[in-house]
């Protein structure tokens, strides 16, 4: 069952020192780009969200908050 796996993920990426930040240069200078190719097509404004389903390592989840609700 997925959710007995739940603290096992916690305490891997709690202890893996390897994982980048979101605001890490690499990983902004990979995300950025594509979120301003989606943002040239989508129009955003104050009251959009964006949900965020388990679609990876929640970097484009971090950036897209930065200018909508992020689910």
């Amino acid at each position: 069952m997925l959710s007995d796996n739940k603290p096992f993920q916690k305490d891997y990426w709690e202890k893996n020192r390897k994982r980048r930040m979101p605001q890490h240069p690499v990983i902004e200078a990979c995300v950025c780009p594509k979120i301003a190719y989606i943002k040239k097509y989508v129009k955003f404004s104050e009251d959009s969200r964006v949900l965020d389903d388990g679609s990876g390592n929640g970097f484009f989840g971090y950036y897209f908050s930065k200018f909508c609700d992020v689910t």
